[in-house]
């Protein structure tokens, strides 16, 4: 593999997850309490503050659900799964690798998998500098020099364009970060706020949020939070601020309460060093128009299961992401092979993406191209890429590579596709890497 390898192979810089953290249940908590993919968690379980409160409302969107519809439109309910049966492949496609467990969805896509986060930057370097240095993010892969890849030239249809991309890992064994950016051709600047539909927004949890802060003071990086001051979010003492990224991502960072033992003091004396060791997990939250369009896209395109809370007005929402007025709804969704409720936590939640809907404030709604600094997308691994692209296509959900038609090397092929919130998904179909193998249901 080349140094600077394609997006199609963006996926497979994951770091096993036993090199990464040994203690996954940090994270594993916070992204309960944030989605409400499970109920019922001890008192004091640690949580990513400030939409902690919003789990309670969260209801599964299911046939007799007594829930009140999402933005005043009916939610279908979930249909019933075919018998199992094994996925045809097209002659053109390496064979994918037969799913451990759950059945084939007929005009549904099969994912097995979320394996990164992708953000088209402006300046790779200095948003590199900015997450490692700034955030504490572990750096996995540097930024290599530019090429031209005809490969990633024809997945992202950016004829003429150049790439480079740098890796971050997740700490808590969830998807990675990677960093994209594109010279040789045209592009356009997006900067959305977090409430805008197809913008994104960073949720880092840390030990120690002062080391952070000072480090973003000295670098000046523009806070969004009213006051300009951490926020106490939640009766825990939980701590929340957010910040914008050098291209607008919005950056939502928590400290958790110190545990017994631990030594405020001291990692306050460290503060201006690197924050390596800093960060406790990341997650990533996708802003879209209206719940009921991102359900059903969710559902019976990409064949996910989803979760979706009501909408309500939380005040310390308005302050901490400066949007007076703002009511929201949080959504999740995973694959149907995610682990069951019988797997270690952090098997369920790795494989869960993030989103919100936000109503009663100005928004705008932004639909970036690959090239476009401020776009943000992910990446599923899938079972039959046919098949996923017999559902998208069916759907009239718009297709970014050049032809409509898929594009790779050896037995990893790759579409990218853009979701009806301007988000782009990378649906890639390829043998599960072998560090993958451990948490990867296919």
């Amino acid at each position: 593999m080349a140094a600077e390898t394609s997006v199609v192979l963006s996926g497979e810089f994951r770091a096993p997850p036993a090199a990464v953290f040994t203690g996954p249940s940090i994270r594993i908590n916070v992204q309960r309490h944030m989605y409400g993919l499970t109920r019922g968690l001890t008192r004091g379980a640690t949580r990513l503050g400030v939409l902690a409160a919003l789990a309670a409302a969260c209801v599964i969107l299911s046939t007799g659900s007594s829930a009140a519809p999402l933005d005043n439109a009916a939610v279908p309910p979930e249909p019933v799964a075919a018998p199992a049966s094994q996925p045809a492949h097209a002659p053109h496609l390496a064979p994918a690798p037969k799913p451990a467990r759950g059945p084939t969805r007929g005009a549904r896509a099969h994912v097995l998998t979320v394996e990164d986060y992708l953000l088209t930057v402006t300046n790779l370097d200095r948003s590199v500098a900015f997450y490692r240095d700034v955030i504490g993010l572990p750096l996995w892969r540097a930024a290599g020099t530019a090429t031209a890849n005809p490969l990633e030239q024809s997945l992202t249809n950016t004829p003429g364009a150049r790439f480079r991309s740098a890796v971050f890992g997740n700490p808590s064994a969830g998807p990675a970060l990677m960093l994209i950016e594109f010279t040789g051709i045209a592009r356009r600047a997006q900067r959305p706020r977090g409430v805008d539909p197809g913008a994104a927004t960073l949720q880092v949890q840390v030990h120690d949020l002062s080391r952070v802060l000072a480090a973003a003071a000295r670098e000046r990086t523009p806070l969004v939070t009213r006051g300009g001051r951490p926020l106490i979010t939640g009766d825990d003492g939980a701590h929340d601020i957010v910040l914008r990224d050098p291209d607008g991502f919005y950056v939502l960072l928590s400290q958790l309460p110190l545990t017994t033992g631990s030594a405020p003091a001291a990692a306050r004396a460290s503060e201006a060093q690197p924050p390596a060791g800093n960060v406790v997990g990341l997650h990533v939250l996708y802003t879209v128009a209206a719940p009921v369009t991102l359900v059903r896209f969710c559902r019976n395109v990409l064949g996910l299961h989803v979760q979706a809370g009501a909408f309500r007005v939380d005040h310390t929402f308005d302050e901490l992401f400066d949007a007076p007025g703002a009511q929201l709804a949080v959504m999740d969704a995973a694959p149907m092979d995610a682990a069951p409720e019988t797997a270690e936590p952090a098997e369920r939640i790795a494989d869960a993406l993030g989103f919100v809907a936000f109503r009663g404030v100005a928004r705008h709604t932004y639909s970036g191209r690959p090239q476009d600094p401020g776009t943000p997308g992910f990446v599923l691994r899938v079972a039959d890429l046919s098949a996923a692209l017999r559902a998208i296509r069916a759907s009239g959900t718009i297709v970014i590579s050049a032809g409509g038609q898929p594009v790779g090397s050896g037995q990893s092929v790759a579409v990218l596709i853009r979701d009806p919130d301007g988000v782009l998904i990378q649906l890639v179909q390829r043998p599960v890497a072998p560090h993958r193998a451990a948490r990867s249901p296919g």
